[in-house]
């Protein structure tokens, strides 16, 4: 069994394009625990007389924060990448064409 491999080598990423599609889905990620999660909490805080835990309208805003942080880190994360990838040859993938 030859399999025709072959191989490239990622040495550098697109730091804006990156940062800017997994900013994106860990936006949407987030959405489905978050949005439910506030929604519940909502209804449940509203059963309790003495609620003192956090606002249902938290969860409302952590996916936009999740979000955020998500593309300042890849960003951060991309450009580190970049220092090394180019020094070290950058990460190797074997495709079969």
């Amino acid at each position: 069994m030859s399999e025709n491999l072959k191989t490239i080598r990622v040495q550098e990423f697109s730091i804006l394009q990156t940062a800017k599609i997994l900013g994106t889905l860990y936006f949407l990620g987030s959405l489905f625990i978050c949005v439910p999660a506030g929604l519940f909490l909502s209804l449940a805080s509203s059963q309790l007389e003495n609620y003192n835990g956090p606002g249902a309208l938290l969860f409302f805003f952590l996916p936009i924060i999740y979000g955020a942080l998500g593309f300042v880190m890849t960003a951060a994360g991309c450009g580190f990448y970049n220092l090394i990838g180019k020094r070290m040859g950058g990460i190797e993938f074997k495709y079969k064409s």
